[in-house]
């Protein structure tokens, strides 16, 4: 709930500054408080979809994931977050490079917690694959954004595109994918080489990242064609499995 209250207000705030003369207000700021919301909101239901689907999976394969939700890593990552959040709208100079320590250290015990889940045993899925890789970029993303506190003359508008290309991007097509297939061909990972598709979404996030070093205008056309082409296959794959859907046999 909070997270929620917190991103309408963020989203309010941030055109607010474009609209009222008031100075205290900075949309950069409010976009920084969005983007970082929406991170913790991916890590948090994240977890609750990754951990279950693994731990399933080692089991079906005699293993057992002692290490499923981490409540402490979990707790204690939010509470970095939090921080963050709170610290953020503040207008002193020191706030930038706080931040920057407090997502670095978020960044590492993320990537601990994933590590924990020992991803290597999930080779042969492609679906807890990518669901992995959407995860690994909320943390990729936490560090670029550090990255541009600590140092202004990084883009911090470019970094946020970790987040908002590549974690979301990967993350909302993986579960779209799994939950349809799990739903129409009761298994998840039916057509693993689907799950190949939003590898394209990684590169688009690449290449957001990476455009003002090289041709800008031509990142951003790429970067946009391979989102497109990745979404387009999404939405011809779930319409395939409704037409699959409707003519099984009840």
């Amino acid at each position: 709930g909070f997270i929620l209250f917190g991103l309408f207000f963020a989203a309010l705030g941030f055109y607010a500054a474009f609209v009222l003369p008031i100075q205290e207000i900075n949309a950069q700021k409010m976009l920084l408080e969005a983007v970082l919301l929406l991170s913790a909101l991916m890590f948090y239901m994240g977890g609750r979809i990754i951990a279950p689907a693994m731990a399933g999976h080692f089991q079906r394969n005699n293993n057992f994931m002692k290490d499923r939700v981490q409540p402490r890593f979990e707790g204690s990552l939010l509470l970095l977050l939090f921080a963050v959040l709170l610290l953020n709208p503040l207008p002193f100079a020191w706030v930038n490079i706080l931040n920057a320590l407090l997502l670095f250290a978020a960044a590492i015990l993320g990537s601990i917690r994933i590590l924990r889940w020992r991803p290597w045993w999930c080779a042969d899925r492609a679906d807890l694959l990518l669901l992995l890789l959407g995860y690994g970029w909320i943390k990729i993303g936490w560090v670029f954004i550090a990255l541009s506190l600590w140092n202004p003359s990084f883009n911090i508008t470019q970094a946020l595109h970790a987040i908002t290309v590549g974690a979301l991007g990967t993350l909302t097509f993986t579960v779209m994918a799994r939950a349809r297939s799990h739903r129409v061909l009761r298994d998840p990972n039916a057509k693993p080489w689907f799950f190949a598709i939003p590898l394209m979404i990684t590169l688009a996030a690449v290449l957001r990242l990476t455009a003002t070093y090289w041709d800008y205008s031509l990142a951003l056309l790429l970067a946009m064609m391979l989102w497109t082409v990745s979404f387009v296959s999404l939405a011809i794959f779930l319409l395939w499995l409704r037409k699959q859907e409707k003519i099984k046999p009840t």
